[in-house]
C-alpha cells in the first residue's frame, strides 16, 4: 500500500488509539519520575492505582485488540512501577 492511497477506517482508530495511549503513558512519567527520585509516595492513592490497574487488564481483555493491548502493557508498566514503590514506601 502506497504512503497516500487513503487508509481504512480501522487502520485510522488503531492510529488514534496508540497517541491517546502514549498520551496517558506519558501523564504517569512526571509522576513515577518524582517518586523514584524523591522516595516520596504520600500524595499517590493506593486506590487510585489499583482502580488504573484493573481496568486497563479489564478493558485490554474485553476489546480483545491488540493495539489496545499494547499500550496498556506500556500503561501497566508505568502504573506497575507506582504500585511497586508505593508498596515499599509505605512499609517503611
Amino acid at each position: 500500500m502506497s504512503f497516500f492511497q487513503p487508509r481504512s477506517h480501522e487502520h485510522i482508530c488503531h492510529v488514534g488509539w496508540s497517541h491517546c495511549g502514549s498520551v496517558h503513558d506519558g501523564s504517569n512519567l512526571p509522576q513515577l519520575k518524582k517518586a523514584w527520585t524523591t522516595g516520596q509516595t504520600g500524595d499517590i492513592s493506593l486506590n487510585i492505582l489499583l482502580v488504573l490497574v484493573s481496568s486497563l487488564v479489564a478493558y485490554g481483555l474485553l476489546e480483545e485488540d491488540i493495539v489496545i493491548i499494547l499500550a496498556n502493557g506500556n500503561g501497566l508498566t508505568l502504573i506497575g512501577a507506582l504500585l511497586y514503590l508505593k508498596m515499599k514506601r509505605s512499609r517503611l
